[in-house]
C-alpha cells in the first residue's frame, strides 16, 4: 500500500471505530439520543404489569444500563426492525411484536447491527498490520520483539529475559 492509501485506510478505520462506539456524537449527546429514542420505544408499546411512574423510570433504568455502549444509530436501526417484526432471523425463538423487546433482545440487535462494520474494523486492522512486498521479500529477519535490553549507569547494555534453569 502507498502512504496515501495506508492514511487513507487509517481514517476509515477511525470513522467506522467512533460509529461503532457512539463517539462521534460525544458521550452526552450519545446518551441523549439513547434516552429519546427509549422513551419513544417504551411510550409506543403496551406495558404488562405495573404502569406506575416509579416502575416506568425503573425500566427505562434497565434498558439505558442494558444498551449504555450502543450508538444512538443502531438502537435506531434495531428498533425499526422491531417495529417492522424482521427480527426472527437471529435465532432466539418465537418473538412478541406486540410488546417493546426485552433490554438482552435490544441489546441482540443493537450487536446484529453493529456486526458488519466490526468485520470491516477487522479486515482494515490485518490490512494496516501487514508489510509492504519489498519487506516481506528482504532476506533480514523481521524482528518480532522489542529490544529488551536496558543500560546500566556505567552505560553497559545489559540484556533483559527469562533465564533458564
Amino acid at each position: 500500500m502507498s502512504e496515501a492509501q495506508r492514511s487513507e485506510a487509517k481514517v476509515l478505520l477511525g470513522e467506522l471505530e467512533a460509529a461503532i462506539n457512539g463517539t462521534y456524537l460525544g458521550p452526552q449527546n450519545a446518551a441523549k439520543a439513547r434516552l429519546t429514542l427509549l422513551t419513544k420505544m417504551l411510550l409506543s408499546y403496551p406495558v404488562p404489569g405495573d404502569a406506575s411512574e416509579a416502575a416506568a423510570a425503573a425500566r427505562l433504568d434497565l434498558y439505558d444500563d442494558a444498551l449504555s455502549d450502543m450508538p444512538p444509530w443502531a438502537l435506531d436501526a434495531a428498533l425499526k426492525r422491531w417495529s417492522r417484526g424482521e427480527c426472527g432471523h437471529l435465532g432466539m425463538g418465537t418473538l412478541n411484536y406486540t410488546f417493546a423487546p426485552a433490554p438482552a433482545i435490544l441489546r441482540r440487535l443493537c450487536l446484529n447491527e453493529i456486526e458488519p462494520l466490526q468485520d470491516q474494523v477487522r479486515k482494515l486492522t490485518r490490512l494496516l498490520a501487514a508489510v509492504s512486498i519489498d519487506r516481506a521479500m528482504d532476506p533480514t529477519p523481521i524482528q518480532a520483539r522489542p529490544d529488551l535490553s536496558i543500560v546500566d549507569h556505567t552505560g553497559r547494555r545489559l540484556a533483559v529475559g527469562l533465564k533458564r534453569i
